[in-house]
């Protein structure tokens, strides 16, 4: 759906477009209106990460921090699903103790339960997609920015 991000939430939250570089502002019209097929708009959050439209009623997180990343899939078990226990490892290592988590199973536990509908980590970056009946819920975790939600 085209300017979904933008019909949907704009006034709600800060909706922004990757910008037409040649111009350093949205792709618009000959009459200057933003280009009706233009659809690359995001939400801001904290630290650059960014929500977008992915399709139908499913959005897309990014966020440039697999550290972040991972955080936040953590947060969303305990609230969504209950503690991480069994996912949890302990180690003592030279009098501090190391804790490792089985994200694998996290992440396939989320999706099996349909609370998120895609879970990918890369490297240093990652990504979930999730259903717009969560938008509030994820919006408010990741600090998904207000603050100019009327600018056009």
């Amino acid at each position: 759906m085209v300017n979904y991000l933008y019909k949907k939430y704009k006034g709600e939250f800060r909706v922004k477009a990757d910008i037409d570089l040649s111009t350093n502002d949205f792709p618009r019209d000959e009459q200057g209106n933003i280009d009706s097929s233009f659809d690359d708009f995001y939400i801001p959050c904290v630290k650059n990460d960014k929500i977008r439209h992915y399709e139908q009623n499913i959005l897309l997180y990014y966020c440039p921090s697999a550290g972040r990343f991972k955080n936040i899939l953590k947060k969303i078990y305990e609230d969504k699903i209950g503690n991480l226990d069994k996912f949890t490892t302990t180690k003592k290592v030279k009098d501090k103790e190391i804790t490792s988590y089985d994200y694998d199973s996290i992440f396939k536990e989320l999706l099996d339960k349909q609370i998120l509908v895609y879970i990918e980590g890369y490297e240093d970056e990652g990504e979930f997609r999730f259903k717009t009946d969560l938008m509030d819920y994820i919006a408010k975790l990741v600090k998904a920015k207000t603050s100019g939600a009327n600018i056009r």
